[in-house]
């Protein structure tokens, strides 16, 4: 049996284990767990020699050696080394060799570890997809707190709805179009149906005082140019929502009014107006909404 050569390899303890069991039900996927190990001590010298495991970012990846297995298993670390500890978010797998004897890990038990480096000086933008974001939305609390210290650059999140029980709709906050800020226009509910926003305030440059958005207009060869910053519209689907979205902001608020009349949308546009927002609707767009 073929064994590869393994970089040094540091002994790692575990502190603090975070279990996610009821992760991906009903669709019977199976339990997750967040484990954080303890940094082993290293000498300034050992430092010097680039020795040990580094100065590790979020990415980079963690090589993991289980008994029984002929390789190392690679996952992702969810720290870096100023963290002061080292962090993976794994999945049990039926019959993984490498999941299983983790997953299995108590605080106080050991591992044998290396990294290897994953990751550049580059921005880094999560999007998070969950199916039960009750069970599923890993790192729920922290993520807020990587945003405002700048390691995580955006966060897009795409949670699939579950039963609220009772039949009680879901309460979903739609955003202002305000560049650098993050704060609710106003507030709908949903059942049994999407809804998708497509607009120009997140990306964006500005050339000569001109907002210069990454989304393209066909017809004039170009960047788009209106005074449309978001368009969001409900649809029994999410492709659905979104290219109707995405289409009606290319329109503009004439003829992208029309095309949502004829289609029968609820659609609501926002418009930029002298310093204010304009809110042309349909369906239960009509009412302008409240936070």
């Amino acid at each position: 049996m073929h064994r590869p050569r393994l970089p040094q390899l540091s002994e790692l303890q575990l502190f603090e284990r975070r279990d996610y069991p009821l992760a991906g039900r009903p669709e019977g996927e199976q339990p997750a767990v967040i484990l954080r190990f303890t940094l082993p001590a290293r000498s300034t010298w050992a430092g010097l020699r680039g020795s040990g495991l580094g100065n590790f970012v979020a990415g980079d990846l963690p090589g993991v050696t289980a008994p029984q297995a002929s390789a190392p298993r690679h996952y992702s670390l969810a720290s870096g080394w100023r963290d002061g500890f080292v962090e993976i978010c794994m999945r049990r797998i039926p019959g993984g060799l490498c999941s299983g004897h983790l997953h299995a890990l108590q605080p106080g038990d050991r591992i044998q570890a290396f990294v290897r480096g994953n990751t550049g000086r580059r921005p880094m933008h999560l999007y998070f997809g969950a199916r039960n974001p009750r069970h599923d939305f890993y790192f729920a609390t922290e993520l807020g707190r990587w945003q405002q210290d700048h390691r995580l650059t955006s966060l897009r999140t795409a949670l699939s709805p579950v039963a609220q029980g009772g039949g009680q709709p879901w309460a979903v906050a739609l955003e202002s179009p305000e560049p650098g800020r993050r704060a609710a226009h106003g507030v709908i509910e949903l059942q049994d149906l999407t809804v998708a926003t497509s607009g120009d305030y997140r990306r964006f440059v500005e050339v000569g005082g001109v907002r210069v958005t990454h989304t393209m207009d066909s017809r004039r060869g170009g960047p788009l140019r209106n005074e449309v910053a978001s368009v969001t519209v409900l649809a029994p689907d999410a492709m659905g929502a979104d290219a109707w979205a995405t289409a009606l902001l290319v329109a503009g608020p004439g003829e992208g009014l029309v095309l949502a009349q004829r289609a029968g949308l609820e659609a609501l546009f926002l418009l930029r107006r002298q310093a204010r927002w304009i809110e042309p609707g349909l369906g239960r767009f009509a009412t302008p909404l409240r936070v």
